[in-house]
């Protein structure tokens, strides 16, 4: 199970032990085709997708911080919120929304790694109606989604993480 699963799983346990549904759409789930505005056919894939988010009173997203952003398959999945445009809560409006980047060692190419990606998530969730709660950054030796060896935390990049 990749990280991101592991932080998302995680996080929702406090809601699964209140009680609440709670679906979880990940790994090979979101490999969905490139969202495609010129055509209404969906992969059954994508429509479980967006019929599990027009339900939902509350949404996490986790993704891996590749190279300081959220990853491509995450944002693909994004996309696809368009289809709930005209839905009678348009796109995920009035959901909170939890962000969460999982990401392990220094940022690449001097970008701020999980940070940035959490403000990019941020930015898609405005677009999208959604209200983003708190965001939480993870990084190796964090929680015990990271089963990797504790960096050095006197690095920049570290200071932005879980202690």
């Amino acid at each position: 199970m990749a990280a991101s699963e592991r932080a998302l799983r995680i996080a929702a346990e406090p809601a699964v032990a209140a009680g609440a549904e709670v679906r979880f759409v990940t790994g090979r789930q979101l490999m969905l085709p490139i969202y495609d505005t010129e055509t209404r056919e969906r992969h059954p894939d994508a429509t479980a997708l967006t019929d599990a988010l027009r339900d939902a009173d509350a949404v996490l997203i986790a993704s891996p911080g590749y190279h300081g952003s959220i990853s491509g398959m995450v944002k693909n999945a994004l996309d696809y919120v368009e289809d709930l445009r005209y839905a009678d809560r348009p796109y995920l409006d009035g959901r909170a929304v939890g962000l969460i980047a999982v990401a392990h060692g220094p940022p690449s190419s001097g970008s701020p790694g999980p940070p940035f990606a959490i403000r990019q998530k941020r930015n898609v969730s405005r677009r999208l109606a959604m209200v983003s709660l708190s965001a939480k950054f993870v990084g190796s030796g964090s929680s015990p989604c990271a089963n990797m060896p504790l960096p050095d935390r006197s690095s920049p990049w570290q200071k932005t993480q879980l202690r």
